[in-house]
């Protein structure tokens, strides 16, 4: 799969999670577990600074070529 095809992916799934992130936040009661709240929020947080990092590389490897 092309590098390109994978940031569009990352960057998706970075604009989603923030979307739910937000969500939860709204209503946390929608989390049955404490704990599960928690690893909700880590993970979301995970694949928002997944994407940006995603997009600086990419953005620093289109000026190199």
């Amino acid at each position: 799969m092309k590098r390109h095809i994978l940031v569009e992916q990352a960057l998706a799934a970075g604009q989603a999670a923030e979307h739910n992130l937000i969500l939860i936040a709204r209503e946390p009661d929608r989390m049955i577990k404490p704990q599960k709240l928690i690893d909700g929020i880590k993970y979301l947080n995970t694949m928002i600074n997944f994407a940006h990092t995603e997009e600086q590389r990419y953005s620093g490897m289109e000026g190199a070529m």
